[in-house]
């Protein structure tokens, strides 16, 4: 074969075949020679070559292999993963490198990869020493001259499967912290859960002998207290009665001794009224509610109601007394501090609670400000007694534009 080159330097082969022709004595006479171009096909010869010389010398391994499972090529990269010679690959299957493909599974594989074409999976083989190698592989069902074949690119994936398993390992680790973390702040939880319960139960503890204690002092007021000046009262009266008609000082002072007293009375009433107002008791929440409004409100100038919505019902009496004293704060509120005109509480009465929203049109307050005004204001008070009763508490007011206090409580059956 012969290489030439034109002028522009294009490289082109021919082969060339030469014949002696002889005489009629056997010399050589003349010789012929046959060219023909072979350019194309060195090309390709050299294609082949180098296409060759690239699979030997790849960096995976490459197997091609058959409906059978036989090995019949096996490039350097795939000995040197395996540990065997060329020679005994070639003697080998599939079945005795990878435990993942014995016999009776192989040829649903080979029809799957037929199907397929080409698809990426992974799996292990067996090395010479007994070892196992995680590996990447891409198999390629080919079909030439009639006869089937699997390409297989196989890439070793150790380093990935060990980034893996130390990834899974941290993430592991980090899920068995968070439990922990987790369980520990469960149990923290329980325990502050428990302790808000106790110092609930303590508190309501401490309101119900609050409660009792006003009880028994009003009741004392109006059987002792009460009872003694209206005595005096009357007593007052009778010497004031008594007295000749030309004792003029001494009955101005008398009758200044029965105001005093009557104002003395008057006063008394009102702290009973404070302590425990009768109507909670023989009326309800939503009398005495209005009584304690009229009586608190009504010499400020200030026009008070009570709207009432839904089905309403009795409640439980220490239910009553708590929403009573809630009100009664709100109302004393307003009375000392609202500057208010108009005042409203309106009680919606629903299947198992209660909601209650009260209402002034007065100055209004910064309740964000400072925790400092909601103990001015008694609102802490108020908050405790929700907390209590399991309810929520909302409290609305900004300077100028009055106070909305939202509130909602469960209502027990009686």
């Amino acid at each position: 074969m012969h290489t030439h080159y034109d002028a522009e330097g294009k490289e082109s082969f021919v082969e060339v075949t030469a014949a002696p022709v002889l005489d009629e004595t056997g010399e050589v006479s003349y010789i012929i020679e046959a060219c023909r171009d072979v350019t194309e096909r060195t090309r390709l010869e050299r294609a082949l070559r180098l296409t060759q010389f690239s699979v030997d010398h790849a960096g995976d391994a490459v197997f091609w292999l058959g409906p059978d499972a036989r090995f019949f090529y096996a490039n350097a990269r795939a000995c040197r993963y395996l540990g065997y010679s060329q020679e005994e690959l070639l003697s080998m299957t599939v079945h005795d490198v990878d435990p993942n493909f014995p016999a009776e599974v192989w040829p649903k594989h080979w029809e799957e990869l037929r199907r397929r074409g080409s698809f990426t999976f992974e799996s292990q083989l067996r090395t010479k020493d007994g070892g196992f190698v995680p590996v990447e592989i891409t198999g390629n069902w080919l079909e030439f001259e009639g006869k089937e074949y699997n390409c297989a690119f196989v890439r070793d994936i150790t380093d990935r499967k060990r980034a893996e398993e130390a990834l899974q390992q941290a993430h592991d680790e980090l899920e068995d912290r968070v439990r922990r973390r987790t369980a520990e702040l469960a149990r923290a939880n329980e325990d502050l859960r428990g302790k808000e319960v106790a110092r609930q139960h303590l508190l309501d503890k401490l309101i119900s002998a609050h409660e009792d204690e006003r009880a028994r002092i009003a009741r004392e007021l109006h059987d002792e207290a009460g009872q003694s000046l209206t005595a005096l009262l009357l007593q007052l009266a009778g010497v004031e009665a008594m007295l000749p008609g030309g004792a003029g000082q001494a009955k101005r002072h008398l009758v200044e001794l029965q105001s005093l007293t009557a104002s003395i009375v008057e006063e008394v009433r009102r702290l009973m009224q404070n302590l425990r107002p009768s109507l909670l008791d023989d009326q309800g929440l939503i009398p005495a509610t209005r009584s304690y409004a009229k009586m608190r409100l009504e010499h400020s100038g200030v026009k008070f109601q009570i709207d009432v919505q839904g089905v309403k019902r009795k409640l439980l009496a220490s239910l009553e007394t708590a929403l009573f004293r809630i009100f009664q704060e709100a109302i004393t509120n307003i009375a000392k501090h609202a500057e208010a005109k108009n005042g409203r509480i309106e009680l919606h009465f629903k299947h198992s609670s209660l909601e209650a929203q009260i209402t002034d049109d007065g100055c209004g307050f910064d309740p964000v400000s400072s925790r400092a005004t909601w103990q001015t204001f008694g609102l802490l008070g108020i908050e405790e007694r929700v907390a209590i009763l399991g309810g929520t508490l909302r409290i609305d007011s900004q300077e100028g534009r009055g106070t909305k206090i939202h509130l909602t409580v469960p209502t027990p059956p009686d």
